[in-house]
Order: C-alpha cells, then sequence, then structure tokens
C-alpha cells in the first residue's frame, strides 16, 4: 500500500476550471472496440446531462456522429477502464488530468450551436502534487490525512477534491478515493465520492474509474471506513452522491437516452 500510494498526489486537488465553471469529460460507450470523447464547461454534471438531452443538440448523441464534422470527438488515451454498462460517461476533471495538449471546450449552455473554445492546456501546481508519507502504523496513516483534510482548501472556487487511498486486505484490495465538497460558510459540505483507481494484490495493473467493478458489499464497507474516519457523517450520506444513488442516477439518464431514440 505504502509503495502504490506514492504513485498518487494526496489531499485537495483543485478541480479543473474555465471562466469560473467546471471542466467535465464525455464519454461515449456504445462502440466496444472504440471510446469517444469531448470536454465540456458546465456549473454541474446536471447541465452537462441537460446539454446532450436538448432537442436542439440531437447531433450530439447521433450514432453516426463520427462522419458528422459537426462535433469533434477524439479519441482518448489507453488507460486500463473495463466497458461501461451506459451509453455516455460524465466524469468531472480535476486540473491535474487537463491534456497537456489543446483540445476543443464545448459550452453546456450553448443550444443548438456548437461554439468551442480552446480548453486551457495542463499545468502542475505545486499545490496539487503534496504527497503525505504513508506510515505502516494505519491510525497515524490516518491523523495524518485528517491533518490535511481539516486544513480545507485555499482556492476562491466554491468546490474541491478531496483525495486518499484506502486499503481493505479483506476484499485483497486497495482503492484511491475522491470525495467532493462545496464550501458553504465555513464549513465544508460532502457531496459525495468515487473511487477513481483499483488495485488488485494480485493485479500489477491499476484500473481506472472502476465504478462497474466494485460490489455494493466493497461500497458498504469504503463508506463505513470513511464514516469512521471523520471524512463525512451519516447525516451527510443522506443527500450525497453515494455509489447507490450514482446507479440510479446512470439508469434514468440511460432511459432518456435511449427514448430520444424511440
Amino acid at each position: 500500500f505504502e509503495q502504490w500510494m506514492k504513485k498518487f498526489p494526496i489531499g485537495w486537488m483543485r478541480i479543473a476550471e474555465s471562466k469560473g465553471r467546471q471542466v467535465f469529460l464525455v464519454l461515449e460507450h456504445r462502440n466496444k472496440l472504440r471510446n469517444w470523447c469531448l470536454y465540456v464547461r458546465a456549473s454541474s454534471r446536471a447541465e452537462v446531462m441537460e446539454w446532450m438531452l436538448a432537442k436542439e443538440n440531437r447531433v450530439l448523441i447521433d450514432e453516426n456522429h463520427k462522419k458528422n464534422q459537426t462535433i469533434k470527438w477524439f479519441q482518448p488515451g489507453k488507460s486500463n477502464r473495463t466497458f461501461a454498462r451506459e451509453s455516455f460517461e460524465i466524469v468531472r476533471i480535476i486540473e491535474g488530468e487537463l491534456p497537456r495538449s489543446k483540445y476543443h471546450l464545448y459550452d453546456a449552455s450553448d443550444r443548438g450551436e456548437f461554439k468551442t473554445s480552446l480548453l486551457q492546456v495542463g499545468r502542475v501546481r505545486k499545490e496539487s502534487l503534496k504527497k503525505i508519507k504513508v506510515p505502516e502504523d494505519e491510525n497515524q496513516y490516518m491523523g495524518n490525512l485528517l491533518k490535511e483534510f481539516n486544513s480545507g482548501w485555499k482556492w476562491k472556487f466554491p468546490e474541491a477534491v478531496f483525495q486518499f487511498g484506502i486499503c481493505m486486505p479483506e476484499f485483497q484490495r486497495m482503492y484511491l478515493l475522491r470525495c467532493l465538497y462545496r464550501r458553504a460558510d465555513s464549513e465544508k459540505k460532502f457531496l459525495g465520492w468515487k473511487v477513481q483507481f483499483l488495485k488488485d494484490f494480485s493485479k500489477s495493473e491499476d484500473l481506472e474509474s472502476p465504478f462497474w467493478d466494485i460490489s455494493s458489499v466493497e461500497s458498504n464497507a469504503l463508506e463505513k471506513k470513511m464514516l469512521q474516519s471523520g471524512l463525512f457523517s451519516e447525516d451527510d450520506v443522506q443527500n450525497a452522491n453515494t455509489p447507490v444513488r450514482e446507479i440510479k442516477r446512470r439508469a434514468e439518464f440511460q432511459i432518456q437516452i435511449d427514448e430520444l431514440f424511440n
């Protein structure tokens, strides 16, 4: 676990932004052999969904979009991901994940037109590279982690991601997790959590965004461990985007996508 965690920055991470709004990556999963992507600027994931479902934007989800030059989709770089169960996946991007070359950026407020701006090339900030030493003693590790968590983030943008790792020997797996928070007055409001990378003890490769590869038993165990650590409370979870709610959200979005073709 200590060696694995050395690969990742730990602590508060800046969400990628453009003109004061967040940057999302939309991945198309309808072709099992090849994914397509585009970047979009929006205030929330819900706004991206509305943009994709808008009647005026039907060309966005046209299955022949590769022949239609109106939308400039691109192929992502290679990564170890399992095939998703939905047609489209919407991912919030943190600043360190911005591409190192220029890409077209769409705006989710547009309807019937697809003006693009150039997505700012990714840059590395010193605060995004913070590493927390991972001692063998789990309590000491959690103490270091919580000290960083309680310090909060210094940026003006109202939302930020807290990244950290958890090892679960009972599942023979390690997890790199991200929790999303919004600043409300002087408090941190918990908005949801996800697993960003998964590492099986028996496999060499990390699995990226392994949403469909984690059982409900695992999710519950991870959530319980985070609750015990004080990263959020039982009350916080009631309205947050947990894996159970995310499954429901994805299913509802897929139904809306399917209805557009019926």
